[in-house]
């Protein structure tokens, strides 16, 4: 006797649409393209969003699904893959966000007792003080100076926008 197997398959899963991820920090997901859309939500670096396609008037931004609905996001804001992460110690310490790490100024304050004596011993001191200024001004720096510098010459506010 022979037996037939019937497999039915679903067309829609086949027909998924991508997974991206978003890759900048502040990602502004707008109900409408533009500078001026309506903020739907603000996503962080390693969301992950439903890809629906570039709008068709204005290629630069694309329709993405969020768990807050759809919406509109810079293209530039979007990753096929997940952010890296990478361990910031000798023993396999615990992975974090590059973009984090970064921002949030640890480099900088590692640089205390023996880091800076070594610095000023080999002759490293003007590469440490920079690194100090830069430390500086970018603490000074807010999201809403970022818009407002965007607005000011003429570029799309994608930070510090209000949601």
């Amino acid at each position: 006797m022979t037996r037939w197997l019937l497999v039915l398959v679903s067309t829609t899963a086949l027909a998924a649409e991508p997974s991206f991820f978003i890759r900048t920090r502040n990602a502004r997901v707008q109900k409408t393209p533009g500078p001026t859309g309506e903020v739907l939500v603000i996503l962080q670096p390693g969301s992950k969003v439903t890809w629906q396609g570039p709008d068709s008037a204005n290629p630069k931004w694309h329709k993405v699904t969020t768990e807050k609905g759809e919406g509109f996001v810079l293209r530039a804001a979007l990753s096929e893959t997940p952010p890296q992460k990478e361990l910031t110690s000798r023993d396999g310490g615990t992975a974090v966000d590059v973009e984090a790490f970064v921002s949030s100024g640890a480099g900088v304050r590692a640089f205390t007792g023996e880091a800076t004596a070594y610095s000023r011993e080999k002759v490293y001191f003007s590469a440490y003080d920079q690194l100090l200024v830069s430390e500086a001004i970018a603490r000074s720096v807010t999201d809403a100076k970022v818009a407002a510098h965007a607005r000011d010459a003429g570029l799309e506010v994608v930070v510090g926008g209000a949601p």
